[in-house]
């Protein structure tokens, strides 16, 4: 795995046509499955379904600059990732969803978040040992959300279960970064930047331990120096973002990136590496958790 070079934008695909929510049950970003195309004029139709977080003023706002900057740092890491566009919404694609109050808030023209609908993978996280073709991935995600403080990765469907192998193990893939930097709240009013200081290692992911037991260190050893990497790509990832919704959500590029650029530096405590390699020596390379 390499740390990668990044395009300065996201593409910009059109919104034409609602087709339905993605879970049936109310969520608190309610992102829509959408009809787009490459062309303003519909031409390429049908295109492709988008995952879309519509733009909301304020944190919904901040959401949306969180997806973009940490979809643009996992990339650089060299993380897997969904294919991620900035979806523009026509005035009469606008006023057709507020007429008919297909969501609980006002749907704005101009520019939104949108990733690639994958009918081929499934919601996570993982379950079970059994379902993993790469445990390393497991060590490599929880890395990279320790550096973007990321508290949510075990909510349901913020891992994807993709590409399964021929014993039906699958690879992982990171979904929705929108509350990363402490919830888009945090982001919003600029709190993570003093929260930062105190705040270490993300939320351990189920069988975390056990990769650590099975496999050692050598992913987060490589993670930690690809976040030290990774911070070159920091100007890219903030220039990815549409200079609207920074004003519109009020949020500091200066200070995103310095708040990256420290928590850079303190990558090897933050990653806890001295207590997971405290582990490995420990059980000294058995199998603890076979039963």
């Amino acid at each position: 795995m390499a740390t990668q070079q990044l395009a300065p934008v996201l593409p910009v695909v059109h919104a034409y046509a609602d087709h339905r929510p993605v879970l049936d049950v109310k969520t608190r970003w309610e992102p829509r499955r959408v009809w787009c195309t490459r062309t303003a004029d519909h031409a390429d139709a049908p295109g492709q379904e988008y995952v879309v977080k519509f733009r909301r003023p304020g944190t919904g706002t901040a959401a949306l600059i969180s997806e973009v900057v940490c979809h643009a740092l996992l990339q650089a890491l060299g993380l897997p990732s969904l294919v991620a566009a900035r979806v523009s919404v026509g005035e009469r694609m606008a006023r057709s969803y507020n007429d008919a109050r297909t969501v609980d808030y006002e749907v704005l023209p101009g520019l939104h978040f949108g990733t690639a609908w994958r009918p081929d993978v499934q919601a996570g996280p993982p379950e079970s040992w059994e379902q993993l073709a790469d445990p390393e991935e497991l060590v490599r995600i929880w890395a990279a959300d320790c550096w973007l403080m990321t508290p949510d990765r075990r909510t349901y469907g913020n891992i994807l279960l993709a590409d399964p192998d021929s014993m039906g193990r699958f690879h992982l893939i990171p979904a929705d970064q929108s509350d990363c930097f402490l919830g888009s709240g945090s982001l919003q009013d600029g709190s993570y930047t003093g929260r930062s200081a105190d705040h270490g290692a993300a939320p351990y992911l189920d069988l975390l331990e056990r990769a650590f037991v099975e496999r050692g260190c050598v992913a987060l050893h490589d993670m930690a120096r690809r976040i030290a990497g990774a911070t070159a790509a920091v100007p890219t990832a903030l220039k990815r973002v549409p200079d609207e919704w920074w004003a519109e959500a009020e949020v500091n590029q200066r200070d995103l990136a310095a708040c990256l650029h420290e928590r850079a530096n303190r990558a090897r405590i933050i990653l806890e590496i001295e207590k997971w390699e405290g582990l490995g020596n420990a059980t000294a390379g058995g199998h603890l958790f076979d039963l």
